[in-house]
């Protein structure tokens, strides 16, 4: 679509918010450890968008919308009850 565009590298580099593995003998696999780190990625993706110029303030919003309900579903798969 090439009308997504970076922005120049910030000196003060932000780094990745959840774990980065190497093997996957090296996961925990827990409900609250994958929930956990399931957000964390939200947050880095979030946080990664910022420097990102994707256009018109509709985009913008339609980006932001996408991600808070991706969220919102890792956060609480089964709904709110």
């Amino acid at each position: 679509m090439g009308d997504a565009t970076i922005s120049p590298a910030p000196e003060d580099h932000q780094p990745m918010l959840y774990t980065a593995y190497r093997a996957a003998v090296e996961i925990q696999y827990t409900p609250e450890n994958a929930l956990k780190e399931g957000v964390s990625m939200v947050d880095t993706i979030k946080n990664s968008l910022k420097t990102l110029k994707l256009g018109s303030k509709l985009r913008q919003d339609v980006w932001s919308r996408e991600i808070e309900r991706r969220a919102f579903f890792v956060t609480y798969p089964d709904g709110i009850k």
